[in-house]
């Protein structure tokens, strides 16, 4: 009788501790996705996937979220976690930014050059009336 190997973890790039900085938010979750796809057979269902993703929100107001969310999954003596896709949109909710394009569109107006005129400026094409263009 043979036996199925354990998964064995991959530790690439492991996820630094979270500190709720919405600066970091994106690149952060992005680390622990990627680490999740990566290590996919060991972290290969929602409650893994959440708890990995817990364990590295310990600083600042990640911590409170956190302890916050395994309080109000621990109910009697069972544990009760949402999906993972249910997870990772409360904390996109809560730390991401969410303006994110009017944030872009104002960084790059105080940029030197011309990227910002560039982008909000029509191509010649379509200044030049139809019939003074040439095919």
């Amino acid at each position: 009788m043979s036996s199925t190997p354990k998964p064995v973890e991959l530790p690439i790039g492991s996820p630094e501790a979270f500190d709720g900085s919405y600066e970091k938010a994106t690149q952060w979750l992005n680390s622990v996705m990627f680490y999740l796809t990566v290590n996919d057979k060991v972290y290969n269902t929602d409650a893994k996937k959440i708890t990995f993703t817990l364990s590295y929100m310990t600083k600042g107001p990640t911590l409170t979220w956190a302890t916050t969310f395994r309080h109000n999954a621990l109910v009697g003596s069972m544990i009760t976690m949402e999906t993972f896709s249910v997870f990772i949109a409360n904390f996109k909710t809560v730390f991401e930014h969410h303006d994110m394009k009017s944030n872009a569109i104002a960084w790059l107006s105080t940029k030197p050059g011309k990227m910002y005129d560039e982008m909000n400026t029509p191509h010649p094409s379509q200044n030049t009336p139809p019939s003074s263009r040439t095919t």
